[in-house]
């Protein structure tokens, strides 16, 4: 497959069709290096890709309220940007919980539910039932994640101590056998001492004299 440019954040060839173009810059990124997952990639159509802008861009551009302003409808920031931003963070945030569950390290998740509500409360416009909805849906998502990771945690448990009790009674059972055995061979060894004593004390011959 041909080479279609370098990667402008990775430097890395791309070599496949699934990469963004920034609007502003007209360098290529890999979708990594964009923070857009595929899913998000396919769903996008091209009139938002051909709109997109890279971080650095972005970063670039001056911090204002233009609100009010007459060619507000023109901006980088139309709706149809800040819903495409809002999938972009939807599924970004989505991969990084998902990563790190896949690792079954739900105590070093970087933000509570809360803290993370909170952060998407103050990224996004809380006017917008696009917004709350996705609020809410990812929200729901990270529930579920912990959850799922809290009971195979408590069934990996589970199976282990299963396994620990099992090995444990196999453990019990044989040193039992080991015990009965051990008590037989005493008995034995009791028994045979007092055929010993007896025939000591009368010999056979002692018969003869009674």
């Amino acid at each position: 497959m041909s080479s279609t440019g370098k990667c402008a954040g990775c430097q890395n060839k791309i070599t496949n069709r699934q990469f963004m173009c920034c609007c502003s810059c007209k360098l290529k990124y890999d979708l990594d290096c964009a923070t857009i997952s595929e899913k998000t990639f396919i769903s996008l159509d091209k009139e938002r890709k051909a709109v997109w802008i890279c971080h650095a861009c972005k970063n670039r551009q001056p911090k204002s309220d233009n609100q009010n302003t007459p060619i507000r409808g023109n901006t980088m920031y139309s709706e149809g940007c800040m819903e495409k931003e809002t999938e972009e963070l939807a599924s970004n945030l989505n991969v990084k919980v998902r990563a790190k569950s896949n690792r079954r390290e739900v105590s070093l998740l970087p933000a509570t539910i809360e803290e993370i509500g909170d952060l998407l409360d103050n990224k996004l416009s809380d006017t917008s039932p696009i917004f709350r909805k996705l609020r809410l849906t990812i929200l729901e998502d990270i529930k579920t994640i912990i959850s799922q990771e809290i009971n195979l945690a408590l069934n990996e448990f589970k199976t282990e101590l299963t396994q620990a009790t099992d090995f444990l009674a196999a453990e019990q059972a044989d040193l039992k056998v080991k015990v009965e055995q051990k008590d037989k061979e005493i008995k034995d060894l009791q028994t045979q001492t007092l055929k010993l004593k007896k025939r000591s004390l009368y010999p056979p011959w002692s018969t003869v004299y009674h």
